[in-house]
């Protein structure tokens, strides 16, 4: 990966110095190398006010200042969740070893000493620039669209909350992921779904307003750094000093009708849906982990309802879910369990009121002998797959009864069974049925 110089030039660069004068000389030789964007500080105790305020891309410190030393400020900086990999390049006319260790030990990147050589400061800063920008593409971004990834999102909306809790601001985080994008990937292969991916990336940068966009900066190049691409189809965004959640609703609308759009995949026309949940700081949650739980929730809530819509997360809302995700987990022990129970509905001729057949109803009975009816966890199943194993097992006791009633001398009844579309694609759906039927030793036209 190569870093181009003239990307680094547009580097923010910040120095905090007691001296002006020594902060001018420094900007002249940097200036002279093509650097333009300075920030300088000659009052150490505003320092973190002004790189929140800025968020440079290198910082310049000198280490002896009066009030507040450059080991104070270092301290602070390295603290801050947002600056903790921020280079620190240490300008100091101090020659003891024991402070150069102590910088370092505080998380200085580098130490030029004063007063400075030209040539060394633009090589020592070009240098520490490149290796920023190389690491931080690596980590902290996704190859695909060039957008912060989880590991970004992680570092910054600690300090985003942070910043809204101090300023008495309001902001949302949207959890954005698209419907059924797998089928994606299954039709026009990976490079297909990093195709779709990166238009829908740079939709949903369309859709935000540029007031709700952090500028950030990769090798020079802002980008909207409150949008990331965490996984897959999925991505999350922070807005920032939300007046009113309709302000929230309008984006979120705007992010939908955006996504789809049609749009075109090697000449194919495809439109796409997605699911978002909405969270709110400080109404609903007041860190992180709430947060990204609430709107995970909602999203899932969304995508439970048919998906292409968005929702705001509540307690009620939440409180669905906890129940879903409790009714799927006592669902994956049921088969174990011996829970499940077929009933058998008759079927009778409207001429001759005869009994023609039965259809097999399946019912859900749990140790406390409560009965859960077949709307509460059939669409729990689809989703989750487990509705292959269950059909099997319908098939199979409806077979096994077959049986039973034809040991019992019983007219000969035919049963009707309800099958699954993700059964009838199981490439062993065919076989498996074949194999039961026979365990059995029924007649299969007594199946329908």
């Amino acid at each position: 990966m190569r870093v181009n110089n003239h990307t680094l030039r547009d580097s923010t660069i910040m120095m905090i110095d007691d001296e002006m004068i020594t902060m001018e000389i420094v900007k002249t030789y940097l200036e002279e190398e093509g650097y333009s964007n300075f920030h300088l500080e000659d009052q150490p105790s505003q320092s973190i006010h002004l790189l929140e305020k800025v968020s440079p891309d290198i910082l310049l410190l000198d280490l002896v200042m009066p009030e507040v030393s450059g080991f104070d400020v270092l301290v602070k900086v390295r603290e801050h969740p947002k600056f903790k990999r921020l280079p620190v390049i240490i300008l100091t006319s101090v020659t003891e070893t024991s402070s150069k260790l102590k910088a370092l030990d505080l998380g200085a990147t580098d130490f030029l000493a004063k007063p400075v050589d030209p040539s060394e400061l633009r090589l020592r800063v070009r240098n520490t620039l490149a290796a920023k920008a190389y690491t931080d593409q690596l980590t902290f971004y996704d190859p695909v669209t060039n957008l912060p990834n989880r590991r970004s999102f992680n570092d910054n909306f600690e300090w985003v909350i942070d910043k809204a809790n101090r300023y008495g601001e309001e902001l949302a985080l949207l959890n954005i992921a698209l419907d059924d994008f797998g089928r994606i990937n299954a039709s026009f292969g990976f490079d297909g779904g990093d195709s779709v991916i990166s238009m829908i990336a740079e939709r949903i940068e369309n859709s935000v307003r540029k007031t709700d966009i952090i500028a950030g900066k990769i090798y020079g190049e802002a980008v909207p750094s409150n949008l990331f691409r965490t996984d897959g189809g999925a991505f999350l965004l922070i807005l920032e000093r939300i007046e009113e959640s309709t302000t929230t609703a309008i984006i979120a609308k705007r992010i939908l009708e955006e996504i789809n759009r049609p749009l075109f995949v090697g000449g194919t026309e495809i439109c796409l849906t997605a699911s978002i949940g909405i969270s709110t700081f400080p109404h609903e949650g007041r860190d992180r982990s709430t947060l990204q739980r609430l709107a995970n929730n909602a999203r899932e809530y969304v995508r439970t309802q048919g998906g292409n819509s968005f929702q705001f997360s509540s307690y009620e809302i939440n409180s669905i879910y906890k129940k879903r995700l409790k009714t799927e987990a006592n669902l994956r022990n049921a088969l174990k369990r011996g829970e499940f129970v077929l009933y058998y509905q008759p079927k009778v001729s409207a001429k001759t009121e005869e009994i023609q057949g039965v259809e097999a109803l399946i019912r859900w009975r749990d140790g406390d002998d409560n009965h859960t009816s077949p709307q509460k966890f059939i669409s729990i199943a689809e989703e989750t797959g487990l509705i292959v194993p269950i059909g099997a097992w319908v098939l199979k006791e409806a077979c096994r009864q077959i049986a039973e009633w034809n040991r019992l001398g019983i007219i000969r009844l035919g049963i009707s069974i309800n099958l699954s579309a993700k059964q009838l694609i199981e490439k062993n759906f065919l076989a498996v049925t074949k194999k039961i039927i026979k365990d059995s030793n029924i007649d299969p036209s007594l199946l329908t």
